[in-house]
C-alpha cells in the first residue's frame, strides 16, 4: 500500500484555523487526533476514555485531561456523553 492511498478528508477552513495562530503542541496533537478519528472515519464524534486517548497520542493522561478541558473551554471541541466532536472554526469561542 502506498502512503498516498490512505488519507483523511478535512475541510480547508479547519486546517487553516489550526495553523493561523500558535496553539500549544498538546492542543494541536489532540485536535489532529480527533480530526482523524472523526473526519477520517466519516463520523461526527469519537467516544473514548482519557486513558485511551493518552495511549493513542502518547501523552501523559493528566496532560490529555487538561488539554481536553482547555479545548472544551475554548469551544474548539464539544463533548456529548463521553464522545468528542470538533466544532467548525466559525463556532470557536477563542480566536486562534
Amino acid at each position: 500500500m502506498k502512503l498516498e492511498d490512505r488519507f483523511t478528508k478535512v475541510a480547508h477552513t479547519l486546517l487553516e484555523a489550526l495553523y493561523v495562530r500558535s496553539r500549544p503542541v498538546y492542543q494541536i496533537r489532540i485536535m489532529l487526533f480527533l480530526i482523524r478519528k472523526t473526519c477520517g472515519f466519516h463520523r461526527t464524534s469519537y467516544k473514548a476514555s482519557i486513558s485511551d486517548v493518552a495511549l493513542q497520542v502518547q501523552m501523559p493522561r493528566a496532560a490529555v485531561a487538561l488539554t481536553i478541558k482547555q479545548l472544551l473551554a475554548e469551544g474548539l471541541i464539544v463533548e456529548n456523553g463521553g464522545a468528542w466532536s470538533v466544532r467548525p472554526p466559525h463556532e470557536w469561542r477563542s480566536l486562534l
